[in-house]
């Protein structure tokens, strides 16, 4: 619930500065840090649920499709996750390189998934994917902001055991 409120918290940020910065010619998703960083550092069910819920609401604020983002946030969780188990992603630099990765890996994907079902007539135009690289870049770098905020989020849920050493 934390994850989901501080997402919905980035995702109105998010549309406020839009209008600011750039004018509306591209976009940085800050919500999506927040499932990378699930997928880094949540339990399975905990995390799946917190993506998903993260995922419905960019979904919602985009007033696209409903399930479209849900599913790729998902994706993207488990995507990190088979990513965390061959290489080091809580590192700095292997963070904002998966936050990147992954942001434009969601970004093509719904692209792809929205071009199965549009007519043949319409493609997209080259500036669309100038448009996906450049917010997969800005996610990528504002993700460390992100993964701070997320950790001071956490470090009110997390108890800690008397006894055990770190």
């Amino acid at each position: 619930i934390a994850t989901a409120a501080f997402a919905l918290f980035l995702i109105g940020l998010q549309t406020a500065a839009m209008h600011v910065v750039g004018g509306g010619r591209f976009s940085v998703g800050l919500a999506f840090p927040c499932i990378v960083y699930l997928g880094m550092h949540a339990t399975n069910i905990e995390g799946a649920v917190g993506a998903a819920a993260v995922g419905y609401l960019m979904d919602i604020a985009a007033g696209g499709p409903k399930g479209r983002l849900t599913f790729f946030a998902v994706l993207t969780f488990l995507a990190v996750r088979m990513i965390g188990a061959a290489v080091d992603t809580k590192s700095g630099v292997g963070a904002i390189l998966v936050t990147m990765l992954c942001a434009l890996s969601a970004g093509l994907g719904a692209l792809g998934l929205q071009q199965l079902v549009r007519p043949n007539d319409f493609g997209p135009e080259a500036a669309l994917f100038l448009r996906i690289f450049i917010e997969a870049l800005l996610t990528g770098l504002v993700a460390p902001l992100v993964f701070a905020g997320m950790k001071w989020i956490n470090g009110y849920f997390e108890k800690e055991e008397t006894g055990l050493l770190r």
